[in-house]
């Protein structure tokens, strides 16, 4: 694994020894390297291989590695593994199948000959195999005997013929060994002698032993056709018996055998046809057990996968909304920086507008004088620091200014005017 996604989902893989190098892979089919594979139901074929190869392992470690291991024929075990192969079971099978399809339209009469007829079939086929296998073993009854010979022969006079030249042989070579130089010569014919006698007694052993091996398997041949012959002839001495015992049978004796056939059939062929029921009902449940699995895998798998999407554009929303709000308080914070420089360049040109004006105003206040009563724009005078903006404000703000007013009364109003004074 190389490296994983966003979401932990997938991982990115290096394969080894493959024409794809990378590929994205599921976790679920993600499994760690030192974690064994689950190995599966292995097919008849795989076993047989199997065991031939122990068999032949065996034989070598036993002859040193020298010798050519011998496969054995099947023992009893192999037959009887054979004769309840998965072909005559799927035979049966189907047979039966064939049978429970055509019950409901078929007569009981022809379900029961379809029945004698698939038996015949099957005891024929397995009458086959028997035979097949006895084969097998005579074959390798001969085999043995063959072996047997062999080590016999091996065990004999030539070998011990052979040994003898080869301890002449030996000897010879000591004598000349003590010799002078001078009789080297004579040395060399002598081994040049001496092997090829030993080759022409090696290619006379060879001989013998083939003639000996050819005689063997021609009596082994005979006695395998006089027995086969023997065979032939008991099996047609049983049937000539078995259709004279046929033939002494009374037509009573006949019926009732017939009857009580009958009523075997049926009662095989209600409980072949009760035992096909449950069968087609494990099948049936089996097969809903299946489908519920297979929809509650479905159903956890699409939630998983829902869970995954609704996670990732929970994320993605998340992740979005973020932005936004970053990019939105970014904004913000711009249009507020803008906006309190905008007001503090407003504020200040208000200020020393204002100011302006206030100074503006103030000189022109100062120019100008104030009715004391109204503070109007006065224009009449009273003395160095009141004014007046008409005669009736005067009047109003007599009482008050009386007082502390530093004007001589030089000037006298009119009758009406000191009649009004008076009256103050």
């Amino acid at each position: 694994v190389l490296k994983w996604n966003e979401d932990k989902t997938k991982a990115l893989v290096r394969f080894f020894e493959t024409r794809h190098q990378r590929a994205w892979v599921y976790y679920r089919n993600i499994s760690p390297i030192t974690s064994k594979p689950d190995i599966k139901k292995r097919p008849r074929s795989w076993l047989d291989g199997q065991q031939e190869l122990q068999k032949y392992q065996s034989e070598l470690r036993k002859a040193g590695g020298d010798v050519k291991p011998k496969i054995e024929p099947m023992d009893e075990d192999a037959s009887n593994e054979i004769d309840d192969s998965p072909s005559t079971s799927d035979e049966i099978k189907s047979c039966f199948a064939s049978i429970s399809c055509q019950t409901d339209e078929d007569p009981n009469k022809t379900v029961i000959d379809k029945l004698r007829k698939r038996i015949d079939d099957l005891e024929q086929d397995l009458k086959e195999t028997k035979e097949k296998l006895n084969l097998q073993q005579q074959n390798k009854d001969i085999s043995s005997c063959i072996n047997k010979e062999n080590d016999r022969f091996n065990n004999g006079n030539s070998k011990k013929k052979v040994k003898e030249l080869i301890a002449t042989f030996e000897e010879t070579l000591q004598q000349n060994g003590t010799h002078h130089d001078g009789v080297i010569k004579e040395n060399s014919e002598r081994e040049s002698s001496l092997e090829a006698k030993i080759s022409e007694l090696r290619s006379l052993w060879e001989e013998e032993k083939q003639n000996e091996m050819n005689k063997l398997k021609a009596e082994i041949q005979v006695k395998y056709d006089q027995e086969m012959v023997e065979l032939n002839e008991m099996e047609n001495v049983r049937r000539k018996q078995f259709a004279e015992n046929l033939k002494r049978i009374t037509t009573e004796q006949k019926q009732q055998e017939i009857e009580d056939a009958k009523q075997t059939l049926q009662r095989q062929h209600q409980q072949e046809l009760d035992e096909i029921r449950n069968v087609f009902e494990q099948k049936r449940r089996e097969f809903e057990e299946s489908t519920n699995n297979l929809q509650r895998r479905h159903v956890a798998s699409v939630n998983e996968l829902r869970a995954v999407f609704e996670q990732r554009r929970r994320r993605e929303l998340e992740e979005t909304k973020s932005g936004l709000v970053r990019c939105h308080d970014m904004e913000v914070n711009e249009l507020r920086g803008a906006m309190s420089r905008e007001r503090e360049k407003v504020i200040s040109e208000l200020k020393r507008e204002h100011e302006r004006v206030l100074r503006d105003t103030v000189r022109d206040a100062k120019r100008k004088q104030w009715c004391c009563n109204c503070q109007q724009e006065a224009s009449y005078p009273c003395c160095w620091n009141t004014s007046y903006c008409s005669r009736h404000c005067q009047h109003v703000h007599w009482q008050q200014h009386r007082l502390h007013c530093s004007r001589n009364l030089v000037y006298v109003p009119g009758a009406r005017a000191a009649n009004n004074m008076a009256k103050l």
